[in-house]
């Protein structure tokens, strides 16, 4: 079955830390930025569609972040490193493109970062190897311009 949660409703539960929504079509996300206690959001296959969500990035506690599967189209936003608690970025099979920004190395406590599935361009970039919390990265099935060898 599916479920409609109106996201403004989302931050009056003061204490919830963890939203599953996998598999629930979103209209949208507005109202979820007021929902500082979560820790886990949970996002995939929701049917979200249009540029990455800004409304997430205010979400200062997030230690894990999963919008797979969705239609998310655009770059990932430099403000990312806003994040700063995050451990887990998956954005998995969306329409995500350009450069994979270098604002991601500012996620110190970063483990695993998850991009399969996307459009992203260019080469894989140097800072990733700096990131000493990183453990797992996951950048297959690209369909970008990737850079010529030669």
């Amino acid at each position: 079955n599916r479920v409609a949660v109106p996201m403004e409703s989302i931050p009056d539960a003061e204490r919830l830390e963890v939203l599953d929504l996998s598999f629930n079509p979103i209209g949208d996300l507005e109202g979820i930025d007021d929902a500082e206690s979560l820790v886990e959001l949970i996002l995939d296959n929701c049917d979200l569609l249009g540029p990455f969500p800004e409304e997430l990035l205010e979400l200062y506690d997030l230690e894990r972040l999963s919008i797979n599967n969705n239609k998310i189209k655009g770059e990932i936003p430099e403000d990312i490193d806003d994040l700063e608690s995050l451990e887990i970025l998956s954005l998995d099979d969306n329409e995500l493109t350009g450069a994979i920004p270098p604002s991601l190395s500012g996620l110190l406590e970063l483990r695993t970062l998850s991009l399969s599935g996307n459009k992203f361009e260019g080469a894989i970039p140097d800072f990733l190897n700096t990131m000493t919390s990183l453990e797992v990265i996951d950048l297959s099935h690209q369909l970008g311009k990737q850079p010529k060898k030669g």
